[in-house]
């Protein structure tokens, strides 16, 4: 994945490669010491391919780990770009640069083109690249891996033709892409290199291209401390690890003080409501009554109304004894 700083990152150092031509950097590495030229688009793309880096860690997969990554697959494809090994400025680069631009090449033909590696005034850089680019053209909507001019390079070592080296991490020819990149290591002084371009299979007659080789060509020695170079001193992955272990220890702790928590609530919930359903059971008791005492209250109950029964016959007696009474005195 990209970030939003990448497009302006590269269409600024685009812009860089634009103005080092134009104002006559190359090839000598000094302003004003060459012709003044007019780079075409495919010499500048050419240029940012060919000097791009993929020494890197990998990327984050979002999983805690960083997953590597490999030149030319779909997640850094040509790598990181980089001026200091794309573009030659005495004493501040580490390479050297030779350009073929708007070269014409005719369907079916190959063109060769020979360079030398010179470390005699001090440049030490140990690989050589070389790049390929052309503009192809337009294609049908949908057509997917569509190349209709179809260019390949190929580069050999020493004049050696059975050591081929082909281009973006293959093993043959590359049919499904215009830009074709080839970077070797270990070189050594005086080595010569063949750089051939193929026009394997066109539509039209002929295809203009760009060609780009940047290696020890004679120049001085880089003179910049690169030695806190933010990329060869990358310790994002590092930091990431401890990050990472940081948090699984702050989700374990709150895992266990939440639990703990949780647990501690449950059991004293557990014992109020255990306490409380035995007060209901004893107070339950105390109101329900025995049979024996069941017994006894209705027994007692008869008693009081024979009691009241008998008292209520004595005063009717009485009333009437008191009526009669009455009656004889009245007489």
């Amino acid at each position: 994945e990209g970030t939003s700083m990448a497009a302006p990152v590269v269409s600024g150092t685009a812009a860089l490669v634009w103005q080092y031509f134009l104002e006559g950097w190359y090839p000598q590495g000094r302003k004003g010491s060459g012709e003044a030229l007019s780079p075409s688009g495919a010499l500048v793309k050419a240029v940012l391919l060919n000097g791009a880096q993929t020494n890197l860690l990998g990327v984050d997969n979002r999983k805690g780990n960083v997953e590597p990554v490999y030149p030319y697959d779909n997640t850094i494809g040509f790598g990181r770009i980089d001026l200091q090994k794309s573009l030659y400025v005495e004493g501040w680069s580490d390479v050297q640069v030779k350009i073929w631009d708007r070269e014409t090449i005719d369907d079916g033909v190959s063109m060769e083109f020979n360079v030398t590696i010179d470390k005699s005034n001090g440049c030490t850089f140990d690989h050589f690249s070389v790049t390929l680019v052309w503009m192809d053209v337009e294609v049908d909507l949908g057509c997917k891996h569509c190349v209709i001019n179809d260019l390949d390079l190929e580069v050999t070592k020493n004049g050696i033709k059975d050591d081929v080296y082909y281009p973006n991490g293959r093993s043959n020819r590359d049919g499904t892409n215009n830009a074709e990149r080839i970077v070797t290591s270990d070189v050594q002084h005086d080595d010569n290199f063949t750089l051939t371009v193929i026009a394997f299979n066109l539509d039209g007659a002929s295809q203009k291209f760009a060609l780009v080789a940047t290696g020890c060509f004679g120049g001085v020695s880089n003179n910049l401390d690169t030695s806190n170079n933010v990329f060869d001193n990358d310790d994002s992955a590092e930091q990431l690890r401890q990050e990472m272990r940081k948090q699984r220890i702050i989700i374990i702790v709150c895992s266990t003080v939440g639990t703990v928590i949780l647990l501690v609530v449950c059991s004293l919930l557990y014992r109020r409501r255990r306490k409380g359903s035995s007060g209901n059971v004893v107070c339950g008791k105390c109101m329900v009554p025995s049979k024996d005492e069941e017994n006894a209250s209705a027994e007692n109950m008869a008693k009081d109304k024979d009691t009241e029964r008998i008292m209520n016959g004595g005063t009717k007696k009485d009333e009437n004894n008191e009526h009669e009474g009455n009656t004889k005195s009245q007489a």
